[in-house]
């Protein structure tokens, strides 16, 4: 699969083209090893080799070492092994340096060069983008909701100011603003799934570093309101009776990942009892 872009810096304006690798998640932007005590040092055969305590550590293998030795061209920016292109609001490609805003040539979404999807980038203005609304889960169609559809918001009790619209405070209702406001020019934007908010999960500034996401490019996304965003993957729980034999699989609860603290949560209901979250939109092929 491959995709035309624009190859940024001095040759602003040359298209090239990039193959895509949807099927495989991006480095995880640690490029330091374990010591052996607990302390992160620079990589080597000593800390990380096979000979050593603690061989074949994340941080000596994959994208984000080569990109620090200069083995890994990159077309756009990002930290480490990150590779992300800044677009306008109208869909054309910006350089780096573009500041976020509602004009039309002004950023507003990001394109990822390794897996080809491309992600709203939440911003802090009162609209409808704001990275301080919350919504409730909600998925109306019975073939991917995993069975529990979730809580619509009517504008009563769920919404009750928590987003633009406290009448369309759930995740389908916000899918459909955004893709009727045709954000970067496009129209096809939905909840990304557990595995593809993952993908822009960035461990590069050791143990004690927030945002777990490149804040030169998600800016504001280490603050969202609600902690933790909503996918649109369900969990499967297993579910067994009293005497040990399996029920069913519930699908009562949503997959959701924190870039504050770096996981995924498992634990977070589509019921609304548990309070509304945030939600972060993506476009490009599933994964």
């Amino acid at each position: 699969m491959t995709i035309p872009r624009l190859l940024l810096g001095p040759l602003l304006a040359t298209v090239v083209t990039t193959p895509l690798h949807a099927a495989f998640l991006p480095d995880t932007g640690q490029t330091l090893c374990d010591d052996g005590s607990n302390t992160l040092v620079a990589c080597s055969d000593a800390n990380t080799g096979d000979a050593s305590t603690m061989p074949g550590q994340d941080g000596r293998y994959g994208r984000d070492p080569a990109a620090a030795a200069g083995r890994m061209s990159k077309v756009g920016g990002g930290a480490a092994g990150l590779d992300y292109i800044k677009m306008s609001n109208s869909g054309t490609y910006l350089p780096a340096t573009a500041p976020l805003g509602a004009g039309a040539t002004d950023w507003a979404c990001n394109i990822d060069l390794f897996t080809g999807l491309e992600w709203e980038v939440k911003v802090s203005d009162g609209g409808l983008r704001d990275v301080n609304w919350v919504y409730s889960w909600y998925n109306s169609n019975p073939a991917i909701n995993g069975g529990v559809a979730g809580v619509p918001d009517s504008g009563i009790g769920v919404g009750s100011d928590a987003c633009f619209d406290p009448a369309r405070c759930d995740t389908e209702k916000y899918v459909a603003d955004v893709n009727a406001a045709g954000l970067c020019g496009k129209s096809d934007w939905r909840v990304p799934s557990k595995r593809e908010l993952e993908s822009l999960l960035y461990f590069g500034g050791g143990s004690t570093s927030h945002p777990y996401i490149d804040p030169n490019y998600f800016p504001a996304s280490s603050n969202f309101g609600g902690e933790v965003i909503w996918s649109a993957s369900t969990v499967s729980s297993a579910v067994f009776a009293p005497d040990g034999s399996f029920a069913y699989a519930n699908g009562l609860n949503a997959w959701a990942v924190s870039f504050s603290f770096g996981g995924v949560s498992s634990v977070h209901p589509k019921s609304v009892f548990d309070g509304p979250t945030n939600v972060m939109l993506v476009r490009g092929a599933p994964f």
